[in-house]
């Protein structure tokens, strides 16, 4: 997960999360969540985190298979914020595509106990 790999380049760059919190103007209980996963963390946060660690901006990345390149007459930032665009979005809707799935089997499953119970009623009249 990309908080995992937020945590271990902030504790390689010897940061403390109370000072990582400072740079990104939030308080460090915030922060502490995005690092354990307990909160979403936000496309507007990742592009913040990745902007302070900056060389390491291409490393978290590529650990989701994503890539920067420049283009003409683009910062790298601009670029980063088009390519974390397009990739999380995607990456986001193929979660929530497989939780949909899950909780519809769910329903499904539910749905068969039902029908399971109503005819073992049925059979006891």
């Amino acid at each position: 997960m990309i908080n995992q790999e937020i945590k271990k380049i902030r504790i390689s760059k010897g940061l403390s999360q109370k000072e990582m919190a400072d740079l990104l103007f939030m308080s460090q209980a915030s922060y502490s969540k995005i690092e354990s996963g307990k909160t979403a963390i936000s496309l507007d946060t990742i592009l913040k985190i990745l902007e302070v660690y900056k060389e390491e901006a291409s490393n978290i990345l590529s650990t989701y298979g994503l890539k920067i390149t420049q283009q003409a007459g683009k910062n790298e930032k601009e670029v980063l914020s088009e390519v974390s665009l397009d990739n999380f979005y995607n990456y986001y809707k193929q979660v929530l595509d497989e939780m949909l799935m899950i909780k519809n089997k769910e329903i499904n499953d539910l749905k068969e106990i039902i029908n399971q119970m109503k005819n073992k009623a049925i059979g006891d009249d």
